[in-house]
């Protein structure tokens, strides 16, 4: 867990605490959001490991969560994960392991129809033939 939540966890739980204990503490939640929001600005504004949180400090962070809900909604509401346009999720999700340096590749077959028309394939020969024996294309 990231060290900022377990701060912002352990701020807000103290700070629960001594607001069900006095209502003056009320006032304290009200500046320390502020200060918190900052803070977290500056972590953001400063780290090195997400280029857009670092450019967008605070607002970064709901693509982290929209990316984190998008399977979620994904599954039951939208499409499946061939169908987008101009670049489904599958090639996507290629494309965001490869720029990690992460294996971009999955086991256990595939989500695409090759029954389908129009899909294309090459199958490996048992009893290859003699290159000598094929013919020039014209």
């Amino acid at each position: 867990m990231k060290l900022w939540l377990i701060i912002l966890i352990i701020g807000f739980t103290v700070l629960g605490g001594l607001l069900a204990f006095q209502v003056h503490w009320f006032w304290s939640l009200v500046l320390l959001i502020p200060i918190g929001l900052i803070s977290l600005w500056l972590y953001d504004f400063t780290q090195n490991e997400s280029a857009v949180r670092r450019n967008f400090p605070l607002v970064g962070r709901f693509r982290d969560v929209a990316a984190w809900m998008r399977p979620k909604i994904h599954q039951y509401f939208v499409e499946s994960d061939t169908e987008g346009r101009p670049f489904d999720k599958t090639q996507r999700d290629i494309v965001y392991h490869r720029a990690d340096k992460t294996e971009d590749t999955s086991a256990f077959g595939t989500l695409l129809d090759v029954y389908e028309e129009g899909y294309e394939w090459m199958n490996h020969s048992i009893a290859p033939i003699d290159y000598r024996n094929i013919e020039e294309p014209r």
